[in-house]
């Protein structure tokens, strides 16, 4: 790109961006139940403010081995351009794979050429709809963060994945609650009652019922004569 005429594709790319609006995310992850804004939204949020302004996108292919190079020039009516690279490694080597990480490529060349950003939907603030706070700034973010101590056998931090993408806090609460007054599984008779065998195994005299190692470990009774 020549410093002389640069000047000229950098007046039209900041008119352009005067009047774009931001990239809204109106698909949803499945996986992660969080909001993004398509490569289609991309394009609505910035396609008429380029063209107004004499401005156009070209996205090509660069082969490379397990990655898929998206080249994005930005490109103004004097002939002046300018371009960047995006590579993104593909999770499978095959057709889905190079597709996904291509959509992604572009998507994410695309916002960082013209500077969009992706944003929630007008109609929100139109309607009076507030933005949620952050689940940890919450009264239910603040108690399921209590009640993690509670429960030793709920793998914390998959929660807090969970919940920053997207889980519902409130059932989140409720299931840590029923699990903080979950009891140990195993028999319901007194310790004395509990034997353990010549192979290790520990049983109750009175039900029969073999408790697992982990319920069983230091439940035999002291004054039982099978005691360990």
């Amino acid at each position: 790109m020549s410093d002389v005429n640069a000047g000229e594709l950098f007046a039209a790319l900041a008119k352009a961006q005067g009047i774009m609006g931001a990239a809204h995310k109106d698909k949803t992850n499945p996986h992660f139940r969080s909001k993004y804004a398509d490569l289609a939204s991309c394009w609505d949020a910035c396609r008429e403010p380029l063209a107004a302004n004499g401005l156009c996108v070209i996205q090509t292919t660069d082969p490379s081995e397990g990655y898929v190079v998206v080249v994005t020039t930005l490109g103004h009516s004097s002939g002046i351009s300018v371009a960047s690279r995006t590579s993104v490694p593909m999770d499978k080597k095959n057709a889905h794979g190079f597709g996904a990480a291509l959509t992604y490529a572009r998507r994410y060349g695309l916002m960082a050429m013209v500077g969009i950003c992706p944003g929630e939907d007008d109609g929100n603030k139109a309607s009076g709809v507030k933005e949620e706070k952050p689940w940890r700034q919450t009264k239910e973010g603040r108690a399921i963060a209590k009640l993690f101590a509670k429960c030793p056998n709920v793998d914390a931090g998959q929660v807090r994945t969970d919940l920053d993408n997207g889980a519902n806090r409130v059932e989140v609460l409720a299931w840590l609650k029923a699990e903080s007054k979950r009891k140990p599984e195993g028999c319901a008779h007194p310790k004395a009652s509990h034997v353990k065998d010549k192979k290790g195994a520990v049983s109750c005299c009175a039900c029969g019922q073999i408790l697992e190692p982990a319920v069983a470990a230091g439940a035999v009774g002291d004054n039982h004569p099978d005691a360990f």
